[in-house]
C-alpha cells in the first residue's frame, strides 16, 4: 500500500472529456494517481464530497510591477487574486519594475521578490 503526501477523496474531477467522482493522490506537490476509492494512505487527507476539482489555469502575461511599483500591482496582491480565480501559475512580464528586467541582476532581483511575496497554496 502506497503512502502519499495528500489524498483528495470523493471529488468531482473535471477531466478533458468528462467529470468523474474519483480520488487524487499527491506526492511532492505533483498529482501521481487518479482513481476510484484509492486504497492508499496519506499524511493528509481532504474530503471533497460534493465539490468540483478543476485543473489550475496558467496566465502567460501578467504585469506585477515589482520591484519598485508594488502600489500598481505587486506579486502579493496579484498572486492572491490569481489564486482566488483558480490560477496556479503565472508568467510575469519584465518591463514594469524598477529597474526594468533587462539584465541578469534585475532578473534575479525580480525572482527573489516574486518568491518572497507570491502566495503559495502548497509548499513544494
Amino acid at each position: 500500500m502506497s503512502t502519499y503526501d495528500l489524498i483528495i477523496r470523493n471529488g468531482y474531477v473535471v477531466l478533458p472529456d468528462e467529470v468523474q467522482k474519483v480520488d487524487i493522490a499527491v506526492q511532492n506537490g505533483v498529482i501521481v494517481k487518479v482513481g476510484n476509492q484509492l486504497d492508499s494512505k496519506a499524511n493528509e487527507e481532504y474530503e471533497a464530497k460534493g465539490q468540483y476539482i478543476f485543473p489550475g489555469m496558467i496566465d502567460v502575461h501578467v504585469h506585477f510591477s515589482e520591484p519598485g511599483r508594488a502600489h500598481w500591482e505587486g506579486f502579493e496582491t496579484g498572486s492572491q487574486m490569481m489564486a482566488a480565480g483558480g490560477y496556479t501559475t503565472y508568467f510575469d512580464m519584465p518591463l514594469n519594475g524598477i529597474p526594468s528586467t533587462v539584465g541578469q541582476k534585475a532578473l534575479l532581483e525580480k525572482v527573489n521578490v516574486g518568491e518572497e511575496k507570491s502566495v503559495r497554496l502548497i509548499n513544494l
